[in-house]
């Protein structure tokens, strides 16, 4: 009797996957199809997909509507939280916040999401921008080390590199700035 179960659970995972890979073959075709023939198709793809920045957590989560989700939980399974940062002090810098005397030598994400960007960006240093799942987008900076590639999707409070005591934080949404404490009452 658990054979049949676990082998009907094994089929309904294929199906899973499956669904999700037929789906995203049709989404192509279409892609290919409206931009060959139509060239309003074709350029709404150039200046929205090519040339802006595309909106990955829009497009997986209205994905994950039409064709499900892939992750699954563990039974008894609750997620762990602790405080975000312990440090000594902080000061506001450039579109963010700075924070001293890092009690940790790492720094963890505050949401799950996309990494868009891994460099060095102007004043900032060594950089990591997530686009979360939220629809807010972080930035971690002043990173010594980073353990993620563009295009990795990361969950909530994974590692993502390295620091020596320091290091900052950049939260926008809508073009709009938000502090740590503005984030966490924003969500």
């Amino acid at each position: 009797m658990l054979d049949k179960y676990l082998e009907v659970k094994k089929e309904g995972k294929a199906h899973k996957y499956m669904t999700r890979v037929l789906i995203c073959i049709i989404i192509l075709l279409l892609s290919l199809i409206g931009t060959s023939i139509n060239s309003k198709v074709k350029n709404f793809y150039k200046e929205y997909i090519f040339n802006d920045s595309f909106q990955f957590m829009k497009f997986n989560n209205f994905f994950s509507k039409i064709a499900g989700t892939t992750e699954e939980k563990e039974e008894n399974s609750v997620p762990v939280m602790k405080s975000f940062l312990e440090y000594e002090s902080k000061e506001k810098f450039l579109n963010g916040e700075k924070y001293y005397g890092v009690k940790d030598n790492f720094v963890t994400t505050l949401s799950g999401g996309i990494v868009t960007f891994v460099g060095d960006k102007d004043d900032y240093g060594r950089t990591v921008i997530i686009q979360g799942s939220n629809g807010f987008d972080i930035w971690y900076f002043l990173l010594d080390e980073t353990d993620v590639k563009i295009y990795d999707y990361v969950k909530a409070s994974e590692i993502i590199g390295n620091i020596d005591k320091e290091f900052g934080l950049v939260i926008t949404k809508d073009n709009k700035y938000y502090t740590y404490e503005e984030y966490v009452n924003a969500l």
